[in-house]
C-alpha cells in the first residue's frame, strides 16, 4: 500500500508541476508575441525614418547639383567676359 501511495503523490507532484510549467508557457508566449510585435512596429518605423532621411538625401544632392550648375554658369560668363 505504501508503494502505491508513493506513486500517488509523485503522479500529483508531476501533474501539477506540468500545470505549472504549461501556464509558465502559455505567459512566454504571450510575452513573445508582444515582443515579436513590438520589434515589427520599431523595424516599420524605422524603415519610414531610413526612407524619408534617403528622400532627404536625395532632395539635398538635386539642389547642391543645380547650385553647382549655376557656379559652372557663371564661371563660364566671367571666363568669357574676361577674354580680350
Amino acid at each position: 500500500m505504501e508503494l502505491i501511495d508513493q506513486l500517488e503523490r509523485k503522479l500529483d507532484s508531476l501533474l501539477a508541476t506540468n500545470a505549472a510549467l504549461r501556464q509558465e508557457n502559455a505567459r512566454l508566449q504571450e510575452a513573445l508575441q508582444h515582443d515579436v510585435q513590438a520589434h515589427q512596429a520599431e523595424a516599420a518605423r524605422l524603415a519610414q525614418e531610413l526612407e524619408r532621411e534617403r528622400a532627404a538625401r536625395l532632395a539635398v544632392a538635386a539642389r547642391i547639383d543645380v547650385l553647382l550648375g549655376k557656379i559652372e554658369a557663371a564661371a563660364g560668363e566671367a571666363a568669357g567676359h574676361a577674354q580680350p
